[in-house]
């Protein structure tokens, strides 16, 4: 069950939030549209290697947006540029008010999304994959994480034969419902081809 089931589904009503907040039982396909938009229209805003969540909460008449990143000085801008002339496209493109925050992650070394997006991040400027995985081990083992287990597959250094390896440090009970479990994946855009990433990480 494990290693067929995303681990934040299922811990969905144990630990994990759910990273949208709206409800409608007329208009459910405009509400899905919006939130879409958004999430579209910011990743293309923003450099979207430092985001690691988007929580979106919607009602009738406005939206409020909660972006958490670990370098929340680039989305901001000088004097909040950036973040204001985000918020007015959004508002353009959605016909609803929009009020955006940014919260700073303290810890980026222990998010499972900053991390598959570094390891793809650093990929793409052809490193290799081993020296970069088994840095973010060592940081999250100094960081006193109970384990972290990575798995990347496809043409790995450009190898004509694609495969996959598996990274594990520590602990990772995937069965077990009591493990704070997060989990995320990426994809790197090589010169080879496409490179999956996928990040485990127990609390």
């Amino acid at each position: 069950m494990g290693n067929k089931i995303n681990p934040i589904c299922f811990r969905s009503k144990i630990f994990q939030k759910n990273y949208s907040k709206w409800y409608s039982s007329y208009n459910y396909s405009d509400f899905f549209l919006i939130e879409q938009n958004l999430r579209n229209s910011i990743s293309k805003e923003i450099n979207n290697l430092y985001i690691s969540n988007i929580y979106i909460e919607i009602s009738k008449h406005f939206a409020i947006i909660t972006i958490f990143s670990s370098k929340p000085g680039l989305i901001i801008g000088k004097s909040g540029e950036k973040i204001i002339s985000l918020k007015k496209k959004l508002k353009s493109e959605n016909k609803i008010s929009i009020y955006i925050s940014v919260k700073e992650i303290i810890n980026p070394d222990i998010d499972p999304t900053l991390i598959s997006k570094g390891i793809c991040f650093s990929l793409e400027k052809r490193l290799h994959y081993k020296r970069i995985i088994n840095r973010y081990l060592n940081f999250a083992s100094k960081k006193f994480i109970r384990g972290i287990k990575i798995i990347i597959s496809g043409r790995l250094n450009g190898n004509d034969i694609a495969r996959k390896e598996t990274f594990k440090y520590g602990k990772l009970a995937l069965g077990t419902l009591s493990e704070k479990i997060n989990y995320a994946s990426s994809i790197a855009k090589t010169k080879y081809g496409l490179i999956g990433v996928k990040v485990w990480l127990n609390y």
